[in-house]
């Protein structure tokens, strides 16, 4: 037997053990997050067997699991996986793939436009409707909020403007240009218009707001003075310096 076969035998069967424990398991975990890092020490000094390390780091992590998908869980909204979703995941991690280019990944990036497509049916949403999928909750109530504020706005007959902070470069994506009234870089001095696609550099220095040049701060504040829709970041791909 291989030793990745091994690794992944041992993985199986402490994750069989942890979800037959969860009915009887009390939800509190037993071990604190010291104890859990003491149980794993420190670096070792070589290499050791796949299949070792995945039993060390069942029986140090074990105590300070907190029994999330038991059912008895009421502190925050946490768990809840379903089988079908869990196994997926197992696969999916196996498979090892990157759908950020469609020729490379035909598979995954062709199941996740049906799981797009499927969603808008279960929510009776337009099929030509954007979806995106977020990193969690937090992120999907920004991205929504976010969306129905420049909806809101543009309702009202405000004009939208685009703020970047903290970049040197930007990509714009296809009607990015078109979408707003104007593309802006704050920076240490004020502000800098862009609205050539083919410029992508920025030579101003740039810093976030009010954290350490005044004057970017200053910069927004006559802006929004003037009923500017101001948002920072957007779809756009944001290079650090």
């Amino acid at each position: 037997m291989s030793e990745l076969h091994e690794a992944l035998d041992v993985a199986h069967r402490l994750a069989v053990e942890w979800l037959d424990s969860l009915p009887e398991r009390r939800v509190p975990p037993r071990a604190t997050a010291g104890e859990v890092a003491s149980a794993l020490g420190d670096l070792p000094d070589s290499p050791r067997p796949a299949a070792e390390v995945i039993e060390l780091l069942g029986a140090a992590a074990e105590p300070g699991l907190t029994a999330i998908p038991s059912g008895r869980w009421y502190g925050m909204v946490m768990g809840g996986t379903l089988p079908a979703a869990l196994a997926a995941d197992w696969l999916v991690s196996s498979w090892d793939q990157n759908s950020a280019l469609r020729a490379v990944t035909p598979a995954t990036v062709a199941l996740e436009e049906v799981a797009d497509r499927w969603l808008l049916d279960l929510l009776g949403l337009p099929p030509a409707s954007g979806v995106g999928m977020a990193t969690g909750a937090t992120m999907s109530n920004f991205t929504c909020l976010a969306t129905a504020r420049d909806t809101v706005l543009r309702q009202a007959g405000w004009h939208p403007h685009l703020f970047v902070t903290q970049a040197r470069a930007i990509d714009l994506l296809p009607g990015m240009v078109e979408a707003y009234e104007s593309i802006n870089l704050i920076g240490a001095s004020g502000r800098e218009s862009w609205a050539d696609p083919e410029r992508a550099y920025f030579g101003a220095e740039t810093s976030a707001f009010g954290r350490q040049q005044p004057g970017a701060a200053d910069a927004l504040g006559a802006l929004a003075d003037h009923g500017f829709a101001t948002r920072i970041a957007s779809s756009a791909r944001r290079v650090a310096p």
